[in-house]
């Protein structure tokens, strides 16, 4: 088998040349000139290979664990099919794909937004229906795959069918350790998420066309390693024609992935074993100051620091942010990041426990994960603090203070945030006495 096919032709129409300059995920085989009859005849029974790069190169050097995380599933939506009449290729849209058939024949109306849509809604075929499966389900990214043949009728209606690669396929990418069945536990939209150890990616839909006069795909993208999009969010691939009029059978696709850091929580555990019974000490409450730094040089967002309280109206155990804020709510931090806690007051007859308490102790935020029933895994660090009931009474107040919290060091990116402060008088005080 050869690894590609060499076909002279007339040029496509303007429309479908400008689509895949703005999409650039495949060159859509509509329209082909006349001059290609007998070497398209056969290039549609040759095999079919595709392979996919999961990011950019520049992304792949800075996260050596992409290339095992991410894996693809990949499903045929439609199969190609010759003209009997004229040498033009359409495509035909299989039974679970039924829907994508209009916007497939309405060929003049094929612009880059379409081909969005159309890889969205054929996504959202797939994370519906559970018992569609894909042709190639997980497979590993930077290896050459062979597209399964099926045995479709691929020279016109009425002909007798034919084993056939040769078609539209839709590529969901997902985490080597989710099941495929579970797509929609790992999905914004349509979207698909894989995450390592540092970063976060988000996959939007593929659809890739196999042959194509493109045999590397490839998306324009910043310093970063981000794919720069146009003015409707969409990546920038130039793909082109090959001037020579060659057709491919290998064809290699980038995926273009928008990254963001990897996030993980923090927790703050307090106990009281002992509660002060006195009638007039109905509530005692605890105050911590949370402070963090080392944020990677990639994220721009304001440092997370802040004061909050905890309080017990008896004895026993209680967890921050668990037991006060919905889980959407809770403070997410980049991975890396450093979170310093201190328990700034004790209340008033209370004494914190040095040897079992993480006092200003400092630990590095991770990610959450999947475990192998491909559940959430809260990979939370802890902060455990203790006190002890003592008869010592102190007194205390707060203020509200301002702070200019700048990124990485750098004025330009700046932010004012408001930060409750507890400020307390720690000094032991004795009841005033009454005259009688």
């Amino acid at each position: 088998m050869s690894g590609r096919r060499q076909t002279p032709f007339k040029k496509i129409g303007a429309f479908l040349a400008a689509a895949a300059v703005a999409v650039g995920l495949f060159m859509s085989p509509f329209m082909m000139g006349s001059a290609l009859a007998d070497e398209l005849k056969d290039l549609l029974t040759e095999d079919m290979i595709l392979t996919l790069h999961p990011a950019s190169e520049t992304m792949m050097n800075e996260d050596s664990e992409l290339e095992t995380t991410a894996v693809a599933d990949i499903y045929r939506v439609a199969y190609a099919q010759k003209d009997p009449r004229y040498e033009t290729i359409h495509f035909v849209a299989l039974d679970a794909f039924s829907d994508l058939q209009t916007k497939l024949s309405d060929e003049k109306s094929l612009t880059s937004a379409v081909w969005v849509e159309l890889a969205k809604d054929a996504a959202g075929i797939v994370l519906q229906d559970e018992e569609l499966d894909p042709v190639l389900e997980g497979q590993a990214m930077e290896t050459a795959l062979t597209l399964p043949t099926g045995s479709f009728p691929i020279y016109g209606e009425g002909t007798d069918p034919e084993d056939s690669a040769a078609g539209l396929y839709l590529v969901l990418v997902r985490n080597a350790n989710a099941a495929i069945d579970q797509h929609a536990q790992y999905v914004s939209g349509t979207d698909t998420i894989v995450t390592t150890s540092t970063y976060k990616y988000t996959y939007q839909p593929l659809l890739v066309v196999v042959p194509s006069t493109n045999n590397d795909l490839k998306a324009e993208v910043d310093d970063d390693g981000n794919p720069i999009t146009d003015e409707y969010g969409n990546p920038i691939i130039p793909t082109v024609m090959t001037s020579d009029g060659e057709w491919y059978n290998e064809v290699a696709v980038t995926l273009k992935p928008l990254r963001e850091a990897a996030r993980g929580t923090f927790k703050i555990v307090k106990r009281v074993p002992k509660f002060d019974q006195n009638e007039n000490n109905k509530k005692a409450t605890f105050v911590f100051e949370i402070k963090t730094d080392n944020y990677p040089d990639y994220v721009l967002e304001p440092h997370y620091n802040d004061v909050i309280e905890i309080s017990f109206d008896k004895a026993g155990e209680k967890t921050w942010p668990d037991d006060y804020l919905k889980q959407e709510d809770w403070p997410t931090l980049p991975v890396g990041v450093k979170v310093t806690v201190e328990e700034r007051y004790t209340g008033s007859v209370y004494v914190l426990d040095v040897g079992y308490s993480d006092q200003r102790a400092t630990k590095t935020i991770v990610a959450n994960t999947l475990d192998e029933n491909h559940e959430l895994v809260d990979n939370s660090i802890i902060f455990k603090f203790k006190d002890d009931y003592t008869d010592d009474h102190r007194w205390g107040g707060s203020v509200r203070n301002k702070y200019d919290v700048m990124v990485n060091d750098d004025p330009e990116h700046t932010y004012s945030v408001q930060v409750q402060q507890e400020s307390h008088d720690y000094r032991k005080q004795e009841p005033e006495q009454t005259q009688q």
